[in-house]
């Protein structure tokens, strides 16, 4: 069991760097998609592989956490009925906000730092370009269980049209 725990939490912790990766390119322009898919799934999946991680770790069995399936809702809910991985449930929630808090802050910044190069250099009229303060970023994130609830509903298989393909009818 100790290496499924292992396994899931490696993968979870690289499926997170990548997707972080990923999102710190699309925000630097070095790479460009239609949408949010790549991201989103990679996000997911690190919540996924974490939240199986955990449920290992306290002892549930490998075979029971496989009927989760995809399924990052219910393990997600399955993780916070267990008190002993509420510590994980919070650093996950920290660091995912952490992260989120970082990137939308970089975003700005190179949105002001556009309108600079405009000459639009006041608080006052960049306010009106949507440039926005810190503590409105972090007023304005999202609670971590909405988030993995999205992610949960677009990572199902019935979650996107795109997701899975099936054959025309």
């Amino acid at each position: 069991m100790q290496d499924f725990v292992f396994g899931q939490l490696t993968k979870s912790e690289d499926f997170f760097r990548a997707a972080t990766f990923l999102q710190q390119a699309e925000i630097t322009g070095d790479v460009s998609f239609r949408g949010f898919g790549p991201t989103e799934y990679l996000y997911a999946h690190s919540i996924e592989l974490l939240m199986k991680s955990a449920l290992g770790q306290v002892g549930i069995e490998q075979s029971e956490i496989e009927k989760f399936q995809h399924n990052i809702k219910n393990l997600y809910d399955a993780a916070k009925k267990e008190p002993r991985l509420l510590p994980l449930i919070h650093a996950a929630e920290r660091k995912t906000k952490d992260n989120w808090r970082k990137l939308l802050r970089a975003s700005r910044d190179k949105w002001k730092s556009s309108l600079e190069g405009q000459g639009i250099l006041s608080d006052e009229c960049q306010k009106d370009f949507d440039v926005v303060s810190n503590s409105d970023i972090g007023e304005g994130l999202p609670k971590f269980a909405d988030a993995v609830y999205y992610l949960s509903a677009r990572h199902t298989s019935k979650g996107s049209k795109f997701r899975y393909f099936s054959s025309p009818e």
